[in-house]
């Protein structure tokens, strides 16, 4: 087999088997390749997962090791919240796309824009939407974005601001996985929303996500995914219309 040789792969919609694009590729591209290709295809930057065969594809695999040839025909799934666009996800555990603690799905310099039109924050692990916390509308998590600035920047955030500022159905994560002081934000890159989301310094019960660690407290790794409540469109730039 030439490592030269281009495959076509169509890519179908798992639901409905509707043609999403037929791709190029070659043999030795990885999954993550394959993805970034079906970007180009189509301006929908909702999150998606893969199938070949109903197994799910992963990020660093390449296509020969994940089974496939020419002609080969994979499922999209579309994931994602109605009426919420995603904008940076963990990857340590799923390893769909770079195998990261924090992937951006959008670009962090998009942040500001699309906070702009939001009123909310999500928090949620990925997998398990129950495991999720909501900010009230118009609070500090979403002004934090609209700066691009991390949730809770420049300052500490108490128990009782948390509680008044944050909404969970499951008990035991607000205030818990939220507080945390503001001894930190002088250290370098805390001030970068590119490379650190939510840092809750002196509460290492609570999350800590940035470009080297994500999850629910300090030490723990769960594939977070954070959301804001405004919603891209298919056309165009992708904000909001």
């Amino acid at each position: 087999m030439s490592e030269m040789e281009v495959w076509q792969i169509k890519i179908c919609l798992a639901m409905t088997g509707e043609v999403v694009a037929d791709v190029e590729a070659r043999p030795t591209d990885t999954v993550l390749d394959l993805r970034a290709r079906l970007a180009e295809r189509t301006s929908d930057r909702r999150p998606v997962s893969l199938l070949f065969q109903g197994t799910r594809l992963v990020g660093r695999t390449s296509l020969r090791d994940a089974g496939l040839a020419t002609g080969a025909v994979l499922d999209l799934l579309r994931g994602g919240l109605p009426g919420w666009t995603r904008l940076c996800h963990g990857d340590q555990n799923a390893q769909e796309t770079t195998g990261r603690p924090l992937v951006w799905d959008v670009s962090p310099e998009e942040v500001p824009g699309l906070a702009e039109k939001a009123q909310r924050v999500r928090i949620q692990q990925r997998g398990r939407p129950e495991l999720a916390v909501e900010s009230l509308a118009g609070s500090y998590p979403v002004q934090d974005l609209r700066k691009g600035r991390p949730i809770g920047f420049g300052t500490g955030r108490d128990r009782k601001e948390i509680s008044g500022t944050w909404v969970a159905e499951k008990e035991g994560l607000v205030p818990e996985r939220l507080w945390h002081t503001g001894f930190h934000w002088h250290r370098p890159d805390h001030d970068k929303l590119e490379v650190k989301v939510y840092h809750c310094c002196d509460n290492g019960s609570g999350i800590h996500w940035d470009s080297e660690c994500c999850g629910w407290n300090c030490g723990s790794s769960e594939d977070l995914e954070l959301f804001i409540d405004v919603e891209l469109h298919e056309s165009g730039s992708g904000l909001p219309q």
